[in-house]
């Protein structure tokens, strides 16, 4: 990555830490934080110095709570862009599928 060969660089919360990649501009969270402190440390690799970036949320139902947490944190409301057209269907557990194969098979 630091040999600039790759412009994405994909990392968890841990392995996120202790990486310093100068010239972050995005972050894309797929998942929103379980605590404000990791959301913090996650989009401030868009901001390091006088840079200025951007940091995308993905907030499932489910997440709603963990994201109102956040706001509440930073004392400020963060925009909203909802996608109507937009039907999720997760993806099935490869249990279940495995599941379905021997039943198929008798």
């Amino acid at each position: 990555f630091r040999a600039a060969e790759y412009q994405v660089l994909v990392a968890t919360d841990i392995a996120a830490r202790g990486i310093d990649v100068p010239g972050v501009s995005h972050v894309v969270n797929f998942d929103v934080p379980n605590y404000p402190e990791d959301y913090i440390h996650r989009v401030g690799r868009t901001g390091r110095a006088t840079a200025v970036g951007d940091a995308i949320t993905f907030v499932s139902h489910d997440e709603a709570q963990d994201f109102k947490r956040i706001e509440q944190f930073i004392g400020s409301r963060l925009e909203r862009k909802q996608y109507g057209e937009f039907t999720y269907h997760p993806a099935e557990s490869r249990e279940r599928r495995d599941d379905r194969r021997r039943s198929a098979r008798g």
